[in-house]
């Protein structure tokens, strides 16, 4: 039987048994299969009100917020209506069955797509062609981690505000070439000379300032406040944005999702951005509504950002290259496993990279065991060579264990990390936020035990991760 709702199991293992038993009653019994797909979406409109600290499961609430729209909204109370007529008997039409299997499907892959994401996740649609780090690309992570933290940590979730602000204030004086005076080495006084030289608008400073201060506050441990952190996320999205449409420049690449597609032209979307790509820039066999791809910016004067497909894909073997020179052979990575082929390998996008990195694990170089999808593990560069063949070669086998093991430390038992230790290389490894095993360890594991065991392997105290935090801060905050 057909499981159209397979590809929820991993993370959503609830959502997914749904699915499951709405198929399975399907023609045999149809009010018990609407009362699954209403419950679907009964658990997506409950996870999205908890993750935006909503305190009702109200849609009409997530509707007014804007983070769901129209179409999504509407979806939602289809199944909810139809539920409460299935849990009467009242509804089991096998024809409305099979249509809102599809409204119930649909919502689904927008919710493990689309709902979750980070409000400045679009911050990583932007990469300079000739840095192989955009500049913006931290500032995703930051905003990301404060506002996971912004409940549980608050004071964690301020640093990261203050993270932002920083790297757009060293950013704007490195670009202007600003020297800056030994007396005026302060924070505070950077923002007030990026004012003064004409660099950034009232608004702007004003949020530099209120960010700056809210930091200083955290680190002294005298701002606890959740609503106040909230209002200061809100404005550092603001700053980002602003930053974001500084950056756009005609011939940089930029990642966007396509949102319509018409006879004459592509509409797409990043954050609060719109783009149209016109009919001679795309191909219609690269298009689909709903992916993301890559575009050129041809020019950002109008109101929608003028892009172009058909450069980016014109030459794979020359875009191939582009997205590898980066990277060298015996290279360390962090991949995420999108396919597994019989006979092929598995397919994994390079994580962190902002852009569309494919590369190829051939079976010969699994190691120990096939790789699940969406599993995010290690591998090294084996081979690649861009102007041949437009895919890296990755082996898992040859990969030391350290990005597992970081997250590993989080919960496991003092016994196990002590056995797993053998199979690190480097015991001081940091994972993209800057974590090391220790700092996981000191973060969120309940066995000080674990502790001590890491740090007579080595592992560094005074280390610190993306956010300038040690993990003897990150345990005084758990």
């Amino acid at each position: 039987m057909q499981n159209r709702f397979e590809f929820l199991e991993e993370d959503f293992p609830k959502l997914a048994d749904y699915g499951r038993k709405a198929e399975e009653s399907l023609n045999i019994d149809n009010n018990i299969c609407l009362l699954n797909l209403g419950r679907i979406a009964e658990t997506i409109t409950k996870i999205l009100c908890q993750h935006n600290n909503i305190p009702d499961d109200d849609a009409d609430e997530l509707l007014r917020l804007g983070i769901i729209d129209e179409n999504i909204y509407r979806k939602i109370n289809a199944l909810l209506e139809i539920e409460d007529e299935a849990a009467n008997s009242e509804y089991n039409s096998e024809m409305a069955c099979s249509r809102l299997m599809l409204t119930a499907e649909e919502l689904c892959r927008w919710f493990v797509s689309d709902a979750l994401e980070s409000k400045f996740s679009f911050l990583a649609d932007l990469f300079p062609e000739n840095s192989p780090i955009p500049p913006l690309a931290n500032l995703a992570l930051f905003g990301r981690e404060a506002e996971e933290n912004l409940s549980p940590n608050t004071r964690y979730a301020l640093i990261c505000l203050g993270d932002i602000e920083e790297a757009v204030v060293n950013f704007l004086l490195n670009s202007e070439n600003i020297i800056i005076n030994q007396h005026d080495n302060d924070q505070s006084d950077k923002i007030n000379i990026l004012y003064r030289e004409g660099k950034i608008t009232k608004e702007i400073n004003d949020i530099l300032h209120k960010i700056r201060m809210a930091r200083n506050d955290a680190v002294h441990s005298r701002y606890n406040s959740e609503e106040e952190a909230g209002e200061l996320l809100a404005e550092a999205l603001t700053l980002c944005e602003w930053m974001f449409k500084l950056m756009l420049s005609s011939g940089d690449f930029l990642r966007a999702k396509i949102q319509g597609v018409n006879e004459n032209s592509i509409e797409v979307s990043t954050g609060k951005f719109q783009g149209i790509v016109e009919n001679e820039e795309f191909d219609a066999d690269n298009v689909k509504i709903g992916t993301r791809k890559i575009f050129k910016i041809i020019d950002t004067e109008g109101e929608k950002i003028n892009l172009s497909l058909k450069e980016v894909y014109t030459n794979p073997w020359i875009n191939a290259a582009r997205r590898y020179e980066k990277y060298k052979i015996g290279q360390d990575l962090k991949v995420k496993v999108t396919r597994v082929e019989k006979d092929i390998g598995a397919t994994v996008e390079i994580c962190g990279t902002y852009e569309t990195t494919e590369a190829r694990i051939p079976e010969n170089e699994y190691g120990e065991k096939k790789p699940n999808i969406h599993e995010e593990i290690k591998a090294r560069v084996k081979w690649f060579n861009p102007s041949h063949y437009p895919y890296m070669i990755l082996s898992v086998k040859d990969a030391p264990q350290e990005i597992n093991f970081v997250r590993f430390c989080a919960n496991a038992s003092p016994e196990e990390i002590r056995e797993k230790l053998s199979a690190v290389e480097d015991i001081n490894f940091k994972n993209k936020s800057g974590m090391t095993a220790l700092m996981m360890a000191a973060l969120h594991n309940p066995n000080p035990e674990a502790i001590n065991i890491l740090v007579e392997a080595g592992a560094k105290v005074n280390s610190v991760n993306s956010a300038g935090t040690t993990a003897l801060i990150l345990a005084s905050m758990s």
